[in-house]
């Protein structure tokens, strides 16, 4: 009820930014409604290194994605369930009902100054929701809500600031598993070198409040960040230190080097509303995991590239790689993972409303620790219909 409330009064807020300021004639909206099924084999469904399980997984996916705009503000809302079933050695005990819902908006305040919000609430067993740089393999259900309202002002035309607050709440169904929430800000100084290339200068706080045993803490980042987009590539790129203050004086305070670089290209303008023949992103990043349940944290280092290529107007194949290493801090025993994934899936365009996905992949963890060794693979076929109902 509590969640609920909440986004109640955050689409409130929402309509305010889009509705307030004045009404346009030059009104826009889309209505897309989408439903996608899709069937899932795991070779071993709960990533163990002794007793694997084969298990397939039915899953109902429907959904709508709706947007409205004038020309000083806009709103998009993207929302689906989730209903999977699973079969295979007592595995229907999972059976659940998830649910997703991604909400942005924002309007022109003044000339100058710019403000909006957004919203996900999401419901799943998926535990890389929790954190980019996930290393769990648990498949407990939960709920996890990240809210952020945000301030940009224009102070020239070539400088800017802004500020952000974020709020992050993950709650479990399992009450023997801990809940945390997260709140921070985040203030950012723009300087735009061109028309193409951006610098900003960083500053992020959080404090992990845990329902349980596990230490909170307080964080600091600072970074310098670089963003440049031309026409067909794109380049990012950014450097730092985060600082971690641990409330328990058993654990030891964490400092590291925080960065990340990426680069991308395709064969349509960047930002093209079209989904682009060819395509590339390699990316890499290093930094801490941001949810230690149990006090486990560990310095991440990430890899990862991505590319696609459609073929004779039907086909589109793409692949995802990543390799990632984490090196556990505070840790009991000495332990760091490699865990490497693969996959590759072929869609295949039926209609412009309908696709048919056929999908392929591995992934496999070698540990320090053998008891976190894992192997897993999977392939899954997926439909996927979706129809714009019309835009104006």
């Amino acid at each position: 009820m509590k969640l609920f409330l909440k986004h109640l009064l955050i689409s409130g807020l929402s309509v305010f930014f889009v509705l307030v300021p004045q009404v346009q004639a030059e009104e826009k909206f889309t209505l897309i409604p989408f439903a996608e099924t899709e069937y899932r084999l795991d070779s071993n469904f709960y990533k163990s290194d002794v007793d694997e399980q084969r298990v397939t997984a039915l899953t109902f996916k429907p959904g709508f994605k709706f947007g409205y705009g004038t020309p000083r503000s806009n709103v998009s809302l993207n929302a689906f369930l989730t209903d999977t079933r699973y079969q295979g050695q007592d595995s229907d005990k999972n059976d659940y009902t998830g649910h997703n819902l991604a909400l942005a908006a924002q309007t022109a305040l003044f000339t100058r100054i710019t403000t909006g919000l957004t919203d996900t609430w999401i419901n799943t067993r998926n535990p890389s929701e929790t954190d980019a740089f996930a290393n769990s393999v648990s498949i407990d259900e939960y709920a996890i809500n990240r809210f952020s309202p945000w301030l940009k002002y224009a102070i020239t035309d070539r400088l800017a600031a802004s500020v952000a607050y974020r709020n992050v709440d993950i709650d479990y169904a399992n009450a023997g598993v801990e809940d945390s929430s997260e709140n921070g800000g985040t203030l950012k100084l723009y300087y735009s070198l061109s028309k193409f290339t951006t610098l900003d200068l960083e500053y992020q706080i959080q404090a992990m409040d845990y329902n349980q045993t596990s230490s909170d803490y307080t964080s600091e980042q600072y970074s310098l960040n670089l963003e440049s987009q031309f026409r067909y590539f794109g380049f990012t790129a950014g450097v730092g230190f985060q600082t971690r203050d641990f409330d328990d004086p058993a654990i030891n305070d964490l400092d590291t080097s925080v960065w990340h670089i990426a680069v991308l290209g395709q064969n349509l303008p960047i930002g093209s509303n079209e989904k682009p023949r060819s395509r590339f992103k390699l990316a890499y990043a290093e930094n801490l995991n941001t949810t230690g349940f149990n006090n486990e944290y560990y310095t991440a280092n990430r890899i990862t590239l991505t590319a696609g290529k459609r073929f004779m107007e039907k086909l589109d194949l793409g692949v995802t790689a990543y390799f990632q290493r984490s090196d556990y801090e505070n840790a009991l025993q000495d332990r760091s993972d490699d865990t490497w994934f693969f996959s590759t899936a072929l869609d295949y365009l039926f209609k412009e409303w309908m696709i048919l996905t056929l999908e392929a992949g591995y992934e496999t963890r070698d540990s320090s620790l053998s008891v976190y060794d894992y192997g897993n693979r999977y392939v899954l076929c997926r439909v996927n219909l979706n129809y714009n109902l019309g835009s104006r």
